[in-house]
């Protein structure tokens, strides 16, 4: 028998990443589920992701020491965690081309919660991923 290693590979590229990760954290500003973070911020952010980056100890932090975005593992006396984790499966075709019109409807009005939901798990993991830049971000 031989042994084969088999690489896969992303469905989408990096590109199409970093451009859906720009159009969230847009909108979660633009809709004031976060606050104070200009278009210079997020621009950083964008470039500072890499597909593949996944998980606690890859998550972007910004650095004053480096002076921008980087991965919590590279930040000087990091504590890593280690832990397994699982994948989850992603279709581009569901990205919208533009972003959703803001509006606020009462939750007495409707019997799906999930939307709020949603827009909660969202901003839990744009706050994992983005930490104060020096007090500047305000979740």
């Amino acid at each position: 028998m031989k042994l084969v290693e088999e690489k896969q590979k992303p469905v989408v590229g990096e590109e199409i990443i970093k451009n859906v990760l720009g159009y969230e954290l847009r909108w979660l500003r633009d809709i004031g589920v976060v606050k104070d973070l200009s278009d210079g911020d997020i621009v950083e952010i964008m470039d500072s992701a890499v597909l593949g980056y996944a998980g606690w100890n890859s998550r972007l932090v910004y650095s004053v020491k480096e002076g921008g975005w980087i991965p919590y593992a590279e930040v000087e006396g990091a504590v890593l965690i280690k832990k397994l984790g699982c994948s989850v499966s992603f279709n581009p075709e569901i990205v919208p081309k533009e972003a959703p019109e803001s509006h606020i409807t009462h939750p007495s009005t409707t019997n799906n919660m999930l939307p709020i939901a949603v827009i909660m798990g969202i901003a839990v993991v744009i706050a994992i991923v983005i930490l104060s830049k020096n007090g500047k971000l305000k979740i």
